[in-house]
């Protein structure tokens, strides 16, 4: 599993910018593991070690790659705050630790902040850290 600092050093990217960014979407990507499939940089962007051609998905555009970042199981909701800004929130596979709204500038931002929040908790549970609030 990544290490803590380098999920929360994600997240604060995924919550600083306010639109698409490829580079965000491939170290994504190459953190996460995303299906299983190694990530490395080939000069060009982010692309399978195994060279497939494929590229790393458009997590920060498209809520349904975002939604692929979600560890398997956790509960999720998007929505907005009273001032129209997107939210993701949800709560472990057996509702004992909650995300509050992780507010960010899209929809699939907001996901992808929720998702790292949720595998930084992991992450702590696996560690044995203590719980911290993880809401913004």
């Amino acid at each position: 599993m990544t290490d803590r600092a380098t999920l929360e050093a994600l997240l604060a990217r995924v919550l600083e910018g306010t639109g698409p960014d490829r580079e965000l979407d491939g170290d994504l990507a190459e953190a996460l593991q995303v299906g299983g499939n190694p990530w490395k940089h080939d000069g060009d962007g982010w692309i399978s070690v195994h060279g497939f051609g494929c590229q790393a998905a458009m997590f920060t555009q498209s809520l349904d790659a975002a939604l692929t970042l979600v560890p398997e199981g956790w509960g999720w909701a998007i929505s907005t705050t009273g001032d129209l800004v997107p939210c993701a929130y949800g709560h472990s596979p057996d509702r004992s630790f909650w995300v509050d709204d992780t507010k960010a500038a899209t929809p699939a931002r907001a996901v992808c902040a929720f998702a790292l929040r949720a595998r930084i908790w992991i992450a702590l549970q696996i560690s044995g850290g203590k719980d911290e609030p993880l809401g913004n």
